[in-house]
């Protein structure tokens, strides 16, 4: 199995994520932290550039290094967010340690 199709599934689950996370908020309330909201989406976001920018890479050494950076990032992320989004992110780093192993 080629390396692009797992980091274009984790691209799509890591945004899914970032959509699912502004929803839950914009429907509070009072959203309290804006700044850090803008953060964590942003990052999130990040990740799934990163992975879809691996995905289509075509040198295998920039592919692995987008996917690790990516990877990274995700799980810098899931565990920040260890008892909100978290668990949600899991999927998505195994797709994206899978993508690296095959560079």
């Amino acid at each position: 199995m080629d390396a692009r199709l797992p980091g274009f599934a984790a691209a799509a689950l890591v945004a899914g994520v970032a959509l699912v996370y502004i929803l839950v908020l914009s429907g509070e309330p009072d959203p309290g932290d804006g700044p850090a909201v803008y953060f964590v989406v942003a990052a999130l976001l990040l990740g799934a550039a990163l992975s879809v920018l691996g995905a289509l890479a075509g040198d295998p050494w920039w592919r692995r290094v987008l996917f690790g950076f990516a990877g990274g990032l995700v799980l810098v992320l899931a565990w920040l967010g260890g008892l909100s989004f978290g668990p949600l992110l899991i999927p998505a780093i195994f797709l994206l340690a899978f993508a690296f192993s095959r560079g």
